[in-house]
């Protein structure tokens, strides 16, 4: 859960981003990161995430910031990745070693299995 300082800098950034940033940025930047300080309402642009949030903390150490990936929704997209197999690679391999692989992949992920 966010703080109200946390949402407020958020809104802030998001604001910033949307009103004076977004038309450059896009222009040039797709992909990139842009951590904004809403404060000072400067903004900080790296290919990383952590590039982009190191510059900002190395300038202002003390402050919150947001960051965004330019011309995304968010800038991090959690979760796993599906796999596509073909019906002919099930066959070859049998259908329950994927599901079985599934089934460890989940376990797996979720702890419950040990290496």
């Amino acid at each position: 859960m966010l703080s109200k300082e946390s949402k407020l800098v958020t809104e802030r950034a998001k604001t910033l981003y949307d009103e004076k940033y977004r038309a450059t940025l896009e222009k040039s930047n797709h992909g990139a990161f842009v951590c904004i300080e809403p404060e000072s309402g400067e903004y900080f642009l790296g290919a990383t995430l952590d590039e982009a949030v190191n510059q900002a903390i190395d300038v202002y150490p003390d402050r919150l910031t947001h960051t965004l990936r330019i011309g995304h929704a968010a800038a991090l997209h959690l979760g796993l990745v599906r796999q596509r197999v073909s019906y002919a690679s099930r066959r070859q391999r049998g259908s329950t070693s994927v599901a079985r692989n599934h089934a460890a992949g989940r376990a797996r992920f979720s702890g419950q299995l040990q290496a």
